[in-house]
């Protein structure tokens, strides 16, 4: 295999700085990758100066940081690697070409030196395909945790949700609060995000909630595991109507389900296929999920017994070498 190259927004040089990102485009999707390299034995770099001597470049999510300045050094060095006859693919998991976004423009451009893009759901590839006539590969998002039992008791007398997500989809739980009222009915509610995510919820206004049922934590695997051991199932709200988000990868969904708990979730379109396992969040089924969570732990069981295995480390770890193998 010829030595690849992903480009990424990290200026360590450290191999752990890989996994231990606080990116979720590095862990889910570069990590699989070059661990799988690396157990093969494969020549790989990573970081923001590409490897003049790569044969084969994955260009990584560029982040919302300097994005003026990276977009420039980024376009640079490729269109330098393109004139040399370097391989480029462009790992595409945001819909930034259809949105105006401070992305936007490097995307435009970054997508005209693509050899082949990749994406992390079937139905990002269809919104791709109007702005992109080559070949396009969905590789899904690897999940982070190992199978969570499924809870046959409720944990308190009062049902806990949980919800975790990044600073970006906090504001699509605030608007769910505020217009389903389920604290009303007395459940607890966990959120675990990233420092601006929760500094956002916390300067929030809500509606007749009482703040002593939720609680705010910092995101890790080890907090959001721990979250679920005492948590009675989980909702992932969003909005249907946001295009940006519409080509979201089904990550959260899948993850929910691999802790082992009852789901409630708007129907995204990467989630329709597993729609059998679990809640459409604005339907009735969410009012018996708040009231009886144990009911649904029968959907949860068959998630993790057919679907979810698809998703694990390695499985994705194997898609990403069979595609780089083709070079």
């Amino acid at each position: 295999m010829n030595t690849v190259h992903w480009l990424i927004p990290l200026n360590s040089t450290a191999y752990c700085a890989i996994s231990q990102s606080n990116l979720a485009s590095i862990r889910l999707r570069v990590f699989p990758c070059t661990e799988g390299l690396r157990e093969s034995g494969y020549p790989f770099t990573f970081g923001e100066q590409i490897n003049y001597s790569a044969d084969v470049i994955i260009i990584g999510k560029i982040g919302v940081n300097d994005t003026y300045s990276r977009t420039s050094y980024w376009l640079a060095q490729l269109n330098d690697a393109k004139s040399r006859g370097v391989f480029i693919y462009l790992d595409y998991t945001d819909h930034h070409l259809g949105v105006d976004t401070p992305m936007s423009v490097f995307y435009q451009k970054a997508v005209s030196l693509a050899d082949c893009c990749i994406v992390s759901s079937e139905y990002m590839a269809y919104l791709l395909q109007t702005f992109y006539a080559g070949p396009i590969v969905v590789i899904e998002d690897s999940i982070e945790i190992e199978l969570q039992p499924v809870k046959d008791k409720v944990f308190t007398n009062r049902s806990t949700a949980l919800w975790f997500g990044h600073s970006s989809n906090i504001g699509f739980l605030i608007d769910f609060i505020n217009s389903s009222y389920f604290l009303m009915t007395g459940c607890n509610l966990i959120v675990l995000s990233n420092e601006s995510g929760l500094n956002i919820f916390h300067s929030s206004q809500f509606k007749i909630v009482n703040s002593q049922q939720i609680q705010l934590g910092i995101w890790s695997v080890d907090a959001m595991v721990r979250a679920a051991q005492v948590s009675d199932f989980c909702i992932i709200p969003s909005n249907l109507s946001n295009s940006k988000k519409l080509g979201a990868s089904s990550n959260r969904l899948i993850t929910s389900l691999a802790l082992g708990l009852p789901t409630a979730a708007d129907c995204l379109p990467s989630y329709k296929e597993f729609n059998q396992f679990y809640v459409d969040i604005r339907s009735s089924n969410f009012n018996i999920l708040l009231t009886n969570p144990l009911i649904f732990s029968d959907q949860v069981l068959s998630a993790q017994s057919s679907i979810v295995n698809r998703f694990l480390f390695q499985k994705i770890s194997s898609d990403w070498l069979k595609l780089l193998s083709t070079q």
